[in-house]
This record gives structure tokens, C-alpha cells and sequence, in this order.
């Protein structure tokens, strides 16, 4: 069994919001890990969104990332988590990004107190200079530190320290 991080979410999306959400829909229809609990959300002007939620890491919330937004060129051949319906739905996301000038931002800070691990990513696709969809992924691991528990993690600091100090982090 994997180890489960506990991951915070927010997700800006600009002009593919309807496009974003058709893909989610599909692509976590039969998931067991999700890319956000939260799926209900309003679509404004522009076909923009701002989302903040939760899920659950594989190991490490980037795995969600990896397994539901494979590299582009591969995605016939090595689909990550997706589904046929999914892949679909991921390539539409992504020629509605290129038309439209769309930008899909997806920041997060996951945690695991049982093994020590904190860590923040972000994801970004959006129109590159060439006019083509390209991903971008940034993963950064942090110190397992009381500071850190409250700055990721929202801990209160007083708490985080006490459970360091105390031993009840293993």
C-alpha cells in the first residue's frame, strides 16, 4: 500500500475552464487518487475559474500530476492515468488552450508527517511562442521543520512545534 500525502490545491484556469472541467469530469470518473475533490465549480467570464481544494497523493501529490497531465508528445503512447474518454478530453483541453490562449495553473503544497515529507509544486500549461500548448512542472521538497509544517502545511505554530519537539512525528 502507498504511502498518502495530503495535498492543498488551487487551480486558476483563463480561458478553459468548461474545457478543464469536461477533462477532470472524465478523467477522474473511476479514479481512486484525484487531481481535486472539488469538483463543483463556477465557471465566470472569460471561461475563467478559480479553484482551492484538497486530495490525496500517491506517494506524493506530483504522481497525481504525472499520471493526469502526461508529457505531450507521448500522450498516444504512454497516457499516464487517463483513459481513451480522457485522453480525449485532455487533448480538447489543450487545443482549447492553444486557441484561445488559455492558461491552466495548478499550485499545491502536499505533506506526510509519518515519513517527514513536505513538498510544493506547481504545473502550468498554457500557449508557448510558437502558438502550441506546453507543460511546465516545478516540484520543490522542503525541510521537515516546525516552520515548515506551518508555512505548507497550515499547522498552527505552536502545535507543529510541540509535535516536533515531542517526538509524536515519526
Amino acid at each position: 500500500m502507498a504511502n498518502i500525502t495530503e495535498a492543498r490545491i488551487n487551480i486558476s484556469l483563463t480561458n478553459c475552464a468548461n474545457e478543464f472541467k469536461e477533462f477532470l469530469d472524465t478523467a477522474q470518473k473511476d479514479a481512486y487518487y484525484f487531481l481535486c475533490r472539488y469538483t463543483d465549480f463556477n465557471i465566470g467570464d472569460n471561461n475563467s475559474a478559480e479553484i482551492s481544494g484538497d486530495a490525496d497523493g500517491q506517494w506524493a501529490f506530483r504522481r497525481n500530476i504525472e499520471g493526469y497531465f502526461p508529457e505531450l508528445g507521448t500522450i498516444d503512447k504512454d497516457p499516464g492515468w487517463l483513459s481513451a474518454e480522457a485522453v480525449e478530453a485532455y487533448k480538447k483541453l489543450l487545443q482549447s488552450i492553444t486557441d484561445n490562449g488559455g492558461k491552466v495553473e495548478i499550485e499545491y503544497d502536499d505533506l506526510e508527517t509519518s515519513i517527514q515529507y513536505i513538498a510544493t509544486g506547481r504545473l502550468t500549461i498554457e500557449r508557448d511562442k510558437r502558438g502550441e500548448a506546453a507543460i511546465e512542472r516545478h516540484y520543490e521538497d522542503h525541510d521537515f521543520t516546525a516552520e515548515n509544517l506551518v508555512k505548507y502545511s497550515g499547522y498552527d505554530k505552536y502545535e507543529a512545534k510541540e509535535m516536533i519537539e515531542n517526538g509524536e512525528i515519526s
